[in-house]
């Protein structure tokens, strides 16, 4: 689960300029990631696919973790300049 949100988000940063609408539409992605994640509809999924459910399906904590991660990311670019570089000069070692 973890994978799929730092693959989003290295994908994301490797856009070198991006409009407001732009990151709107990252939030959008991420949030249709997220959805797809949740254990019920995985299991509805492999359900009605008729494959055998084999695995444990991911911990909703990770989920939300992972995606407050990158949807943090994503918020910054939203801030002034000024504000975005503090948040930056704060968190670098998160990230």
């Amino acid at each position: 689960v973890r994978s799929s949100f730092m693959l989003l988000l290295e994908g994301f940063s490797k856009v070198a300029s991006c409009s407001t609408e732009g990151r709107s539409l990252m939030s959008m992605d991420l949030a249709t990631l997220s959805s797809g994640l949740v254990s019920d509809s995985i299991k509805e999924r492999l359900d009605a696919s008729g494959f055998p459910n084999v695995c444990i399906p991911p911990s909703q904590s990770r989920r939300e973790d992972s995606m407050r991660y990158v949807d943090t990311w994503i918020k910054v670019f939203f801030f002034p300049e000024e504000d975005a570089m503090n948040w930056i000069t704060q968190n670098r070692g998160q990230y």
